[in-house]
């Protein structure tokens, strides 16, 4: 192998494949990059770990293709160290030896590897796929976004409770996420496909199209349900992400319960301004803010050992004088990841969680109470 490339697009590219580094692994071959010059005229860098493959290719000159896999850390930290004007010279040359020659102008390393057909890795193509589908990458990661605050930290009763469900059929795609607290949900126009598939994975692969979608670009996503598997092509990057065992919950059924309930319109700036104040009184202690809807307004309350706080907001659509208790952390989460300038808030029976919507981008987000729902005069007694 011998090639040229520049050392930002090498630095970007480890960057980018190393976000599958498990460094925690027993089996060396997770701790190394496999750095592979195509005869397309590519540098590719994969790394591969239990759940997930990712490969970012750049380009580069390839005098002679061939590839290798190297310690992450040696190659990363040897780069970063580099100049942004620096060209590096990259020479694997004897099989017996394996070892990368890593050269630029003023610098000389060589970085000891192993055998590339000891690396895992899998095929990138869309060969197999139940089905492949496209969507703007940006819209995915606003979307993917929106739903990580919902994915379960811990989730060792329901391990699909730690990720993002994708569920496409003829209505779209629909990206759901929940823990024992929050029901977050993010639907996108697909065209109907006549097949339904649906597939969940970790939430960290989320965090990796997330960091990935830097461009305007389309992100195409391939199910792969029999090797059960997701695939992403990302701009220059792939993401292959093993599927979380176990049944996501009904959202759908959960859903559909919940339609008719009361409306209410209101200024999202407006708004979290209020549930910030209040929060800022109860954080650390037991995070309640109560929130009372009137005729016309919004109003929150929020008391510890530390002091209480009161605040309005005008809002559109009368409330019946209803009365929640809600987590203040997941009120404030709510209102920014329905990224609105005007939030619609459902209220309904007095077991029903509180219901935030965006429905220009399809979004809708579910919050459990802390106690149950009254009227006015009843949560003052």
């Amino acid at each position: 192998m011998k090639a040229k490339v520049r050392q930002p697009d090498l630095a970007r590219a480890i960057n980018s494949a190393q976000r599958a580094i498990e460094s925690k692994s027993v089996s060396p071959i997770f701790w190394h990059l496999l750095v592979e010059a195509t005869k397309t005229g590519d540098l590719s860098i994969t790394a591969s770990g239990l759940e997930r493959t990712i490969t970012t290719s750049v380009p580069a000159i390839v005098l002679a293709p061939g590839a290798i896999a190297i310690p992450a850390k040696t190659i990363s930290e040897f780069t970063s160290y580099l100049p942004d004007t620096e060209e590096l010279l990259l020479t694997f040359e004897n099989p017996k030896k394996l070892v990368l020659h890593v050269t630029c102008s003023r610098s000389h390393v060589d970085i000891k590897g192993i055998d590339s057909k000891d690396f895992i890795l899998h095929e990138m193509t869309t060969t197999g796929a139940d089905v492949v589908i496209n969507i703007p990458a940006r819209d995915l990661a606003d979307g993917l976004q929106q739903l990580l605050p919902s994915v379960a930290l811990k989730a060792d009763f329901n391990a699909v409770l730690g990720g993002v469900h994708f569920d496409l059929s003829d209505e779209g795609l629909n990206l759901c996420a929940c823990d024992s607290f929050r029901l977050a949900r993010r639907l996108f126009t697909v065209p109907p496909l006549g097949k339904n598939c649906t597939a969940t994975v970790p939430g960290h692969i989320a965090s990796d199209i997330i960091k990935l979608a830097t461009d305007k670009g389309n992100c195409q996503i391939a199910f792969f349900l029999g090797r059960q598997l997701l695939r992403f092509w990302i701009g220059d990057s792939v993401i292959t992400s093993n599927t979380l065992h176990g049944l996501f919950p009904d959202y759908r059924a959960f859903l559909s319960r919940l339609e008719g309930h009361t409306r209410i319109t209101v200024d999202s700036a407006e708004l979290i301004q209020a549930a910030r104040l209040a929060f800022a009184v109860c954080h650390g202690m037991n995070n309640a803010i109560e929130t009372f809807f009137s005729d016309g307004e919004i109003h929150l309350k929020a008391q510890s050992d530390f002091g209480e706080s009161h605040a309005s907001v005008a809002c559109e659509g009368n409330g019946n004088d209803a009365h929640y208790t809600v987590n203040g952390a997941y009120l404030i989460e709510a209102i920014e990841a329905a990224k609105a300038e005007k939030l619609v808030i459902g209220i309904g029976a007095p077991t029903d969680p509180m219901i935030f919507r965006n429905d220009e981008k399809g979004f809708i987000q579910l919050v459990m109470l802390m106690g149950g729902a009254s009227s006015r005069e009843e949560g003052d007694e």
